[in-house]
């Protein structure tokens, strides 16, 4: 889901750049507008995924990937669960690993759903989890 925009903006961006190569005459009327927000759009979504992370958890660690790295964190080095946004969550830890002091990651749509059915939402979870972990050695990042 993370890299979505990106193929869509990014096929519309072609699309649009090679309708304006074949036709230069009709370049800077018709296709320079609509060309300067493709990719606008198009960095925006790059930039803001980018910061994204594919997250897993068990009862004791919390296993976040970025593009190249994946680290394991004990799940007592997590000093907090929230929503950022509708469907963006952050997690804050407790020192500076890794990714930083937050990890930013989107539930997948198959968790959306079963929290609008009452179920624990990913957050809530999440702190269950973090609530029953008990004292664990430092973060064993690899």
């Amino acid at each position: 889901m993370k890299i979505l925009p990106q193929f869509i903006t990014g096929g519309l961006l072609i699309l649009f750049a090679v309708a304006a190569v074949s036709d230069r005459a009709r370049l800077e009327s018709d296709y320079i507008i609509p060309l300067t927000i493709l990719l606008a759009a198009f960095a925006g979504f790059c930039w803001s995924s980018y910061r994204l992370k594919s997250v897993a958890v068990d009862n004791h660690y919390l296993y976040v990937s970025g593009w190249s790295k994946h680290i394991k964190i004990p799940l007592s080095h997590i000093e907090s669960v929230n929503y950022a946004a509708v469907s963006l969550i952050t997690v804050r830890l407790k020192s500076a690993g890794t990714f930083g002091h937050t990890i930013y990651f989107m539930p997948t749509l198959g968790a959306e759903i079963r929290a609008r059915l009452n179920s624990p939402s990913v957050v809530e979870d999440l702190r269950r989890r973090i609530e029953q972990t008990s004292k664990l050695p430092a973060t064993d990042e690899k």
